[in-house]
């Protein structure tokens, strides 16, 4: 599901904020990441996918 307008808007200067200047931001919609987001700011990867969270999950109550 694409962001809202307002939502875009709202992430944009709340990633301009943290990072320390301009930044110019692409979308894509994956649904295989089930819900949340991924942000590559860089070289950086900032994982919060909905799927990555269930993995770290599943890793914490099964073990391994």
């Amino acid at each position: 599901m694409e962001l809202s307008d307002a939502k875009k808007k709202k992430l944009k200067s709340v990633l301009e904020k943290r990072v320390g200047c301009k930044v110019s931001i692409k979308y894509i919609i994956d649904t295989s990441i089930i819900g949340g987001m991924k942000l590559f700011i860089d070289d950086h990867l900032i994982d919060g996918s909905v799927k990555t969270e269930n993995k770290s999950l599943r890793k914490r109550v099964i073990g391994g």
